[in-house]
Order: C-alpha cells, then structure tokens, then sequence
C-alpha cells in the first residue's frame, strides 16, 4: 500500500513538473501561437511519460492557453490584444486588493525601507 501512495504521490509530482515547464514555455513564447505539437514529443522534451503530460495539458486547456485536436495534437491558442488588456485590468486589479489588505499589518520600519527603496529606484532612473 505504501508503495502506491509513493507512485501517486511522484505522478503528481511529474504532472506538476510537467505543467510548469509547459506553461512557462508557451507564457515565455518558446512554443508560437498557432504551433501544433504532440503530447509525445512534448514528453519525450520533458523526460517524461505521457500521462503527467496529458494531464498538464488538460489544466492548460481549461486556462484557454492551448487545444487539444485529434490524435494526442495540441494547438498553442493566440492571444489578442483584447485578451492581453483583460488580463492586465486584472493584474491591476488583483495587485491593488493585495496592497490594500497588506498596507495596513505595515511596521513604521517597513515603510520606511519602502521609501528607501523608492529614492534609491529613482536616484538610479535619473
């Protein structure tokens, strides 16, 4: 019993490995929009097998970054400028929540490491 808990516990390892390094590079643009590839050369790429693969490849799906065809092919989805502007709005929009809840558990000494860095930042832009 122990050792299938083991094999459980490293396929989800391998499918979350999987899944970052295929999503880093379709985000990094390794892999172009419209450019088809197979979950076995994917695999292969990876050192891999095919079910962490598969499996990743499902959660990037539901994320709109690929599709999946026939035959085990993927196609890396475009992105528009319209997508681009939804997610910047929400990039804004989550970072000014985060601020908002974090500002106020602020000690008068990491304020003012913040307004350090700030002069230093502008100190070097000018």
């Amino acid at each position: 019993m122990k050792h299938k808990v083991t094999d459980s516990f490293t396929n989800g390892n391998c499918m979350s490995s999987a899944y970052d390094r295929i999503k880093e590079s379709i985000l990094k643009g390794y892999f172009a929009p419209g450019t088809r590839l197979s979950q076995v050369k994917i695999a292969d790429r990876l050192g891999l097998s095919r079910t962490p693969v598969r499996e990743a490849l499902r959660l990037i799906e539901k994320e709109g970054l690929v599709t999946s065809e026939r035959g085990r092919q993927i196609v890396i989805s475009s992105t528009s400028m319209a997508d681009l502007d939804e997610l910047y709005a929400l990039r804004v929009k989550l970072d000014t929540a985060t601020v908002r809840t974090s500002v106020t558990d602020l000690s008068l000494e990491d304020l003012d490491e913040m307004q350090n860095c700030l002069i230093i930042t502008y100190q070097l832009k000018h």
